[in-house]
């Protein structure tokens, strides 16, 4: 793997053998760094196809530069080590797969899952998730009815 230095709960993190997991922490602490190579153990090591993962961020930018780094740093690891000719293959199938993967915000990959099953929640398949612009002048009048 990369030559990135970690502290001890960075270490611990991408050592954890127990699913599911909550990274927080301030900006600039290196979340981004630690998420990429515990993505990268899941996907080397662990033989996790990247279409099985579910990382959510917190902005569009978040979930972009995360899969240009996972897939940079996919790059590296596959250029420094000597893999077999199958574990190549799953490795650059990956890397095909990152820009689809479910990386994104809370948003986006609700709406995903929601356009996906449509049918078990009761939701049109055509729904759209409200602009923000819109949600705001909605939410104003309605705060102004309701006051009324």
């Amino acid at each position: 793997m990369s030559e990135i230095k970690l502290n001890e709960q960075q270490i611990a993190f991408v050592n954890n053998q127990n699913g599911n997991m909550l990274v927080s922490a301030s900006a600039g602490s290196g979340k981004t760094t630690t998420m990429i190579l515990k993505l990268i153990d899941l996907i080397v090591n662990k033989n996790i196809p990247v279409q099985n993962l579910l990382v959510v961020t917190f902005t569009d930018a978040a979930a972009q530069e995360m899969k240009q780094k996972l897939y940079l740093e996919l790059i590296k690891v596959i250029k420094s080590n000597n893999f077999t000719e199958e574990k190549l293959n799953f490795l650059y199938a990956q890397l095909d797969d990152i820009m689809v993967a479910d990386i994104g915000t809370v948003h986006s990959v609700c709406k995903k899952i929601v356009t996906k099953y449509f049918y078990a929640v009761s939701v049109e398949p055509n729904f759209k998730i409200i602009a923000d612009v819109e949600y705001q002048t909605l939410f104003n009048t309605a705060l102004n009815n309701v006051f009324n």
